[in-house]
């Protein structure tokens, strides 16, 4: 009962930003993503010099300049290929400039080569839901929404 109705507050928090352009990436997608207290936390490795490439375009988006943040995502992405966490950045890229079907693929994508646990898990779900709803598609966003409790993965008993 309780996991519904958090699904239900969570259907409705994301739907009322529904007339929204821009999507605020650091409220609705990474703040909840990291405080969610899942015990199992898997990172994907980077390719040498795609780190520096994340943190350049972190710099762009927060000063605004979210066109050459996603410019440079598609250099990392050159480099990394499919990496999750680098699919992950582009679609909180997309979803932060209002380009939802972008914002979509890309989540997609996240979702489908990321983690099944963690932190990079929650986000891709989260990114997903919110591009799905901005474009309609409940049916996407309630099975993203859904998908979410399987991120988080409780402590491991010890005996």
């Amino acid at each position: 009962m309780k996991r519904i109705l958090l699904l239900m507050i969570s259907v409705t928090l994301i739907s009322s930003c529904a007339s929204r352009k821009k999507v605020d990436v650091d409220s609705m997608v990474r703040d909840p993503a990291e405080q969610s207290d899942s015990a199992v936390e898997i990172v994907p490795l980077l390719p040498p010099g795609v780190k520096s490439l994340l943190d350049e375009a972190e710099q762009a988006r927060v000063a605004g300049q979210e066109d050459q943040a996603i410019e440079i995502l598609h250099r990392a992405r050159s480099i990394a290929g499919n990496t999750p966490t680098v699919l992950q950045y582009l679609a909180e890229a997309y979803l932060a400039v209002g380009d939802f079907p972008q914002a979509m693929a890309w989540a997609q994508q996240a979702v489908d080569n990321g983690p099944p646990k963690g932190e990079l898990c929650e986000r891709s779900r989260r990114t997903l839901a919110l591009a799905a709803e901005q474009q309609g598609q409940t049916d996407l966003q309630l099975s993203a929404l859904q998908s979410i409790e399987s991120c988080i993965s409780g402590s491991v008993q010890r005996f």
